[in-house]
């Protein structure tokens, strides 16, 4: 009788993968357009200096160098 006992018990838990098949667990997921922290770190090292840099890879490819 404890077997059928701790199975009644256990009928009404969910078991396995509690989440439906397709669903995220935030369905409005993240905001579109938002940047990772890295990125927005990264442009903004890049923004002072883009025009540097890119006359120098023009500068490079003229030398010949790929």
């Amino acid at each position: 009788m404890i077997e059928k006992e701790s199975a009644d018990k256990t009928v009404g838990k969910q078991r396995g993968k509690p989440f439906v098949k397709g669903q995220s667990g935030n369905p409005n997921g993240r905001p579109e357009g938002s940047r990772n922290k890295a990125t927005i770190l990264a442009q903004g090292l890049i923004d002072g200096q883009a025009e540097e840099l890119i006359q120098q890879c023009v500068q490079k490819a003229l030398d010949g160098d790929s």
